[in-house]
């Protein structure tokens, strides 16, 4: 980690761009801004590093934001032939390292029909995900194509969002890379008035081949799968390309980012601390904690990042259980398995309730209970992705408040879409009632959101297993 501690020069790009709006706070800038450029709002909020509110800091070297704050620029699109043939196009994307925003890295590639990888290339955009590199792909081919194509892309958000565009003609508000899409429309609106469809997409299932090589996949196993062999070994291929491309871009391996991690969070930890020496009276945010500094007994402990929370909570209030034994089954049943029922009904009945017009629970603080007290869902077995299991929870949940009538959960239910107590929690909860949370759970809690929560729930199950091993 040597030298790898850099002030931001990189926010002068945005300082260049919004002159009136120069000294204001950093975080300000790049996060809340309304005269910020509409990519930029558009774009989702990320976490770019606990000192950089504050500080103008992040935890990597100068030459690797620059790069990572550097747009890739649409290509200018070719003289377009109306004699043309129509040609066959197979395109992907990918990107690595998800969870850091300054160690993203995204590619595309497009493969033709004779299974050459006519284009690939690095992606970047403020707002970067595995649809932006494939968005890329699709208009980087269509763009650099001479006469009409047909793109196959596994890419069924792009579909959708393309059929939209050809309907309404104009880019409806909000939508990410709102600039790509209004270029995009744009050259298809100039082919289209000399050639009647120059680009058509079709949709092709993602990981269909997944387990098989490409010398595998003959014309028996395309005919089980429904789709040409073309299709398939084309569709594969791309996905390889721009896999492999991601990978040989990432500044980190996907393999070291854990170490990485853990180097960068011991570094933010001195930084908060001296933050915390020079301004008491200043509230310390986005910190994140190594385990040296978990300890109860610490003045930098977790309770001081949550002064919201109710610490110690009265278990004597906590005294509503549910009063009838109907089954979940029945609310659920039809669209989850017996065992995730059973489940379900014995976490249930395992907890206890205080009921308030003003007290409510997030589904993820339910889902963390649920793991963290031993319980399981079959159907969620296979995955470590923790957003699956708070979506298959909520779902279950909020049929069993459907039917407050069986008496499994107190008071009353009402949904809400707002962002709730605590630094990152995700979206949704239910009111009127609360479970009681001892208070190492919610120091388990507390230590998830700071160590490796974030804002994206994937990123969980590493600290959540080290939660439910304690």
């Amino acid at each position: 980690m040597d030298g790898a501690l850099q002030t931001l020069s990189g926010c002068l790009w945005y300082a260049v761009m919004l002159l009136h709006c120069f000294f204001e706070s950093l975080w300000h800038l790049v996060d809340e801004c309304q005269a910020a450029p509409e990519e930029v709002k558009n774009a989702p909020k990320h976490d770019l590093g606990p000192n950089f509110a504050s500080l103008g800091i992040v935890e990597h070297p100068a030459g690797l934001c620059d790069v990572r704050l550097e747009p890739t620029p649409l290509p200018h699109p070719v003289e377009f032939c109306v004699t043309a043939p129509l040609k066959k196009f197979w395109t992907d994307g990918s990107m690595v390292n998800a969870e850091s925003f300054w160690l993203q890295t995204a590619a595309f590639a497009a493969v033709d029909e004779s299974q050459q990888c006519i284009y690939k290339g690095r992606v970047n955009s403020f707002a970067l995900s595995s649809f932006t590199a494939e968005l890329y792909a699709i208009i980087f081919t269509f763009f650099c194509s001479q006469g009409p194509i047909l793109i196959y892309t596994d890419c069924k958000t792009f579909v959708d969002k393309f059929g939209t565009l050809l309907r309404e003609r104009l880019v409806p508000k909000g939508w990410a890379h709102s600039v790509w899409w209004k270029e995009l429309l744009k050259v298809y609106n100039l082919r289209s008035a000399v050639s009647g469809d120059p680009l058509r997409v079709q949709w092709i299932p993602a990981h269909l081949c997944d387990n098989i090589q490409v010398s595998e996949i003959t014309d028996e196993v395309a005919a089980q799968l429904g789709w040409p062999r073309q299709c398939l070994i084309c569709n594969k291929l791309a996905d390889s390309h721009a896999k492999a491309f991601a990978l040989d871009l990432a500044p980190v391996a996907p393999s070291m980012f854990t170490v990485l991690k853990h180097e960068v969070f011991t570094r933010q930890a001195c930084l908060a601390r001296l933050n915390c020496a020079i301004g008491k009276d200043q509230p310390i945010k986005n910190v994140y904690l190594t385990k040296e500094e978990q300890a109860p007994d610490q003045e930098f402990s977790v309770r001081s990042r949550f002064p919201e929370w109710d610490w110690t909570p009265d278990a004597s209030l906590f005294s509503w259980k549910p009063k009838h034994t109907h089954s979940v089954v029945d609310c659920c049943g039809s669209f989850s398995s017996d065992e995730d029922c059973d489940a379900l009904q014995s976490f249930i009945l395992a907890l206890k309730w205080k009921a308030g017009a003003n007290l409510s629970v997030a589904y993820v603080e339910l889902a963390f209970l649920f793991v963290v007290r031993h319980f399981r869902f079959s159907s969620v077995a296979a995955t470590d992705d923790f957003a699956v299991l708070v979506r298959h929870l909520k779902r279950m949940f909020d049929a069993v408040c459907a039917q407050r009538n069986q008496g499994l959960i107190p008071g009353r239910h009402e949904r809400d879409q707002s962002h709730h107590c605590g630094r990152a929690l995700p979206r949704g909860a239910i009111f009127g009632f609360r479970p009681f949370i001892s208070t190492s759970e919610l120091e388990g809690f507390a230590r998830l959101i700071l160590e490796g929560g974030g804002r994206t729930l994937k990123t969980w199950r590493f600290g959540l297993d080290a939660v439910v091993a304690n």
